[in-house]
């Protein structure tokens, strides 16, 4: 079969001392061996590397090893590809010489959702005080790193219970979700929402702020009652009128006038 033989290395960026490669085993190559027969590690390439192997025997298969460094730059992945030449033939599936090396990237994201709940206090049909809303509240690891000490807050809701509970580990993909109530005020409904923005966070990433609306929708209404002097009454007789006017509605009514 003959001795492989170690060839260039063009355009890189090779230290003083740095080893170069080495054949493992030493020796040569043998029908039907399967071996790594280089093994570069920390070449820092700047273009392309060419190793030249000689000539291989049928059914002899031989491996080569890159090691390399990933820049402290670097964002996304990274994509190495080799190609393999031969004046005899060509690369019967150059689709398999590319593999992507992905660079973990750490990602988190907060959805927050919240239902009224009209039945707590009557009339059921519209929001009044003393009815509650109740929050659902789902951070998500979205990248491709884990991440630990995750975390929901959410200063109107006050303390949340959550699962698992908080400080969270998440693998990619997996969740945390946490619980909470509000009750409604006349504030909330007069301004006709309750708005309040809840924050995951975690050791990887920063806050993540999302807010939510609710709406607590006005329901105006207004009733007048209006009673005088009861009984028989003669001319020159006074009559008193009493004349009540209520807010039935849901909201705060202005500029309420009685004629």
């Amino acid at each position: 079969v003959g001795k492989i033989a170690v060839g260039r290395l063009r355009a890189g960026n090779i230290r003083t001392g740095q080893a170069i490669a080495r054949i493992n085993p030493a020796g040569q190559i043998e029908m039907g061996k399967v071996m790594q027969v280089y093994s570069f590690a920390n070449l820092q390439r700047t273009a392309e590397d060419q190793v030249e192997a000689g000539s291989l025997a049928a059914g002899v298969r031989i491996t080569l090893t890159i090691a390399g460094v990933v820049s402290p730059t670097q964002t996304g992945d990274l994509t190495n590809t080799a190609m393999v030449t031969t004046s005899q033939a060509t690369d019967p599936n150059p689709g398999n010489n590319s593999d992507p090396d992905l660079n973990p990237q750490a990602a988190l994201a907060l959805a927050k959702r919240g239902v009224l709940n009209m039945t707590v206090v009557a009339p059921n049909d519209r929001a009044d005080v003393g009815d509650v809303i109740s929050y659902t509240l789902v951070a998500t690891n979205t990248g491709t790193a884990p991440l630990t000490d995750v975390t929901i807050s959410d200063p109107l809701l006050g303390a949340l219970v959550c699962a698992p509970t908080q400080p969270a580990s998440l693998a990619v993909g997996l969740t945390v979700t946490c619980t909470g109530a509000y009750t409604l005020t006349q504030t909330d409904i007069d301004a006709g929402q309750v708005l309040n923005t809840a924050t995951a966070d975690s050791s990887e990433t920063p806050p993540v702020a999302t807010p939510n609306a609710v709406p607590a929708p006005p329901s105006p209404n207004l009733a007048i009652v209006k009673t005088g002097t009861t009984g028989p009454v003669t001319i020159g007789d006074m009559i008193s009128y009493t004349i009540t006017v209520q807010n039935t509605g849901n909201v705060t009514l202005d500029d309420v006038t009685v004629t």
